[in-house]
């Protein structure tokens, strides 16, 4: 897979799993890639996208039919005391909530927030827990976290020891992403370069 076949999928899967439209992949790949085509062939890619993949769109299904769902979730403040409000919320895969707040009828959450929160949110407690094991593991060592930039980590480390630490840093991530998203493999990459603009 060439790096331009590996951005345009990624982008399409993007889109398409946050709730992306023909029109909206039509759009995307003109302005990413600069390649015009007509909207029926985006319908098509759309189409062949959910009937290789279905548990995406089963999956937002469910996501949007937690949107109609409420639950009461318990609050305080110094005012009211101990209360409790019938408020709609999406959870990560470690169950960590996002709460939606109602007004009238409906919730204040788009659909593409209802795809959205578990998927980004399920990504950012996967990079906590590998930056806690790194820091717990390494940094009694040489290596210091000196980033994180969305699911990448920075260590800065003596550059005689750059590949041990780069592979220790990819197996710890692989590892902890191929048990948190079980039976989803993770893969990880590591590079070695040596200032942050490379």
């Amino acid at each position: 897979v060439t790096d331009s076949q590996r951005h345009a999928a990624k982008a399409m899967n993007f889109l398409l799993i946050y709730g992306g439209s023909a029109k909206s992949l039509q759009w995307r790949i003109l302005s990413d890639y600069g390649d015009f085509i007509c909207l029926d062939e985006a319908e098509e890619r759309l189409e062949r996208f959910f009937c290789s993949y279905p548990g995406v769109r089963e999956w937002q299904k469910i996501q949007l039919s937690e949107m109609s769902y409420t639950t009461s979730h318990h609050f305080h403040n110094c005012v009211r005391g101990f209360f409790s409000l019938p408020l709609t919320a999406t959870r990560t895969i470690l169950g960590r909530r996002r709460i939606w707040p109602r007004f009238g009828a409906g919730i204040t959450a788009s659909k593409f927030q209802m795809y959205n929160t578990p998927c980004q949110g399920t990504g950012a407690d996967l990079i906590k827990l590998v930056m806690a094991e790194v820091y717990e593991k390494l940094s009694d060592e040489e290596a210091r976290i000196v980033g994180s930039i969305h699911d990448e980590i920075i260590l800065e480390v003596p550059e005689e020891k750059a590949e041990e630490y780069a592979s220790r840093l990819k197996e710890i991530m692989e590892r902890i992403g191929s048990e948190m998203l079980y039976p989803v493999p993770v893969k990880a990459e590591a590079k070695v370069l040596s200032s942050l603009a490379e």
